[in-house]
């Protein structure tokens, strides 16, 4: 009896060994399957920092494209006055039109922007160049240059049109204009 005793012991003993064992197995079952979770929730918390930061690069390069096409909208501040005779002159040039500037004048931005009842006032880092420009080319010409003109890429106000029609000994069909030209310049 004592070796059946013995082995009653013996298969209890590995019993409880396999029952150690197969507990120790899940245990390590469950640690490693909270480890790989652990792992997953790392891996997309660093793709989410990486969508951040690609979404954050994404936003800078349309902001910065935003910027540079506001900043567009303005006459350069130091040099920009020639530069924008010069423009003015050149699509003179380009569709035949003589053109001529008498003045050039400079004038503190004060009330850029109007509202229906108020007038919005504007930091004192604008301000506007009063061009005035007199034109001479026949009436096809001159109306594509005041088309241009509305086209501009500025912020401008035209004021001062006069539009005459006569005939000098070159053109028999000659119209002239003038007028004002104000560009919204950004120092």
């Amino acid at each position: 009896m004592s070796s059946t005793k013995t082995e009653v012991k013996i298969w209890w003993g590995v019993l409880v060994l396999m029952l150690v064992l197969s507990g120790y197995l899940v245990q390590n079952t469950f640690n490693e399957k909270d480890a790989i979770t652990d792992f997953e929730t790392n891996i997309k918390a660093e793709l989410a920092k990486y969508q951040d930061i690609e979404g954050s690069k994404r936003v800078y390069v349309k902001s910065k494209k935003d910027l540079e096409s506001l900043n567009s909208r303005y006459v350069a501040y130091n040099g920009g006055e020639v530069a924008f005779i010069e423009e003015l002159q050149e699509y003179g040039r380009a569709i035949g039109v003589k053109t001529q500037i008498s003045s050039l004048s400079s004038e503190t931005a004060k009330n850029i922007m109007k509202a229906t009842s108020t007038t919005v006032s504007v930091a004192p880092t604008f301000s506007w160049i009063k061009v005035s420009v007199s034109l001479e080319g026949t009436w096809t010409s001159v109306n594509r240059y005041w088309s241009i003109l509305e086209s501009l890429p500025y912020r401008v106000e035209i004021s001062r049109l006069n539009l005459a029609s006569g005939s000098s000994g070159k053109m028999p069909s000659a119209w002239s204009a003038s007028f004002d030209i104000m560009a919204l310049q950004k120092k």
